[in-house]
């Protein structure tokens, strides 16, 4: 399906995938999936401002992309795990579990842990 045969609701949908920080790809498949409606991922990046492609994205969609993506992160900033501080704790928390439990290994990064710690400092 051509972006001149997407409805309204379908140029929505793609805006507001993409603020949610899906990526072409997954808005494209997204897509797809609620409404039956094809699009490649270049077609589907036309509906992100911040991208190259979608710098000639009408005011209308644009208002709806940044009105979207404020929400989204207001909401993210809701969820306590998306606090560096309250990830640390709980990270610190859980090695000191296993420390008491005499689990250098885990304790040490073993089976994956190092993984995790990793992803959660960022």
């Amino acid at each position: 399906m051509s972006a001149k045969r997407l409805t309204a609701e379908h140029k929505a949908f793609l805006v507001q995938a993409l603020a949610q920080f899906e990526t072409p790809e997954e808005a494209a498949a997204a897509l797809k999936g609620e409404y039956g409606a094809a699009i490649s991922p270049q077609g589907a990046e036309v509906y992100d401002p911040t991208k190259r492609a979608g710098r000639q994205l009408s005011q209308r969609w644009y208002e709806l992309f940044y009105e979207t993506r404020r929400r989204f992160l207001e909401r993210i900033e809701a969820i306590p795990e998306a606090n560096k501080a309250v990830r640390i704790r709980q990270l610190a928390h859980a090695s000191r579990a296993f420390k008491a439990k005499g689990n250098y290994r885990d304790m040490a990064g073993g089976s994956g842990w190092q993984n995790l710690f990793l992803c959660a400092i960022c």
